[in-house]
């Protein structure tokens, strides 16, 4: 299907893509998914062995950190821990 969009319409689109950060196709196509895609569609099943970030892919931006760190960067692992190993050090630094 081609649509032709009027000025008006291109030019909010555009600008709303600029302050987005990504193109009007995508801004159109959201918009569009949003108001006639089936609930259906929007809530379909879970695969087995995909992630959250898969489930929620549609909704939130996700980077595979392997794209700038090879092998990955593996940030979300031990983040409890690290985070609790960096509050004790501010604490001995008495900055906590």
């Amino acid at each position: 299907m081609k649509l032709t969009l009027t000025a008006d319409i291109e030019n909010a689109l555009i600008e709303a893509a600029n302050q987005q950060g990504t193109t009007p196709e995508t801004i159109a196509l959201d918009c569009l998914r949003q108001r006639f895609a089936s609930q259906k569609e929007a809530h379909s099943p879970v695969e087995a062995g995909s992630s959250l970030a898969d489930f929620l892919s549609d909704h939130i931006g996700v980077i595979a950190s392997g794209e700038q760190i090879p092998g990955g960067a593996c940030l979300s692992e031990k983040s409890g821990q690290e985070f609790t190993a960096e509050l004790l050090k501010q604490q001995q630094q008495k900055r906590l």
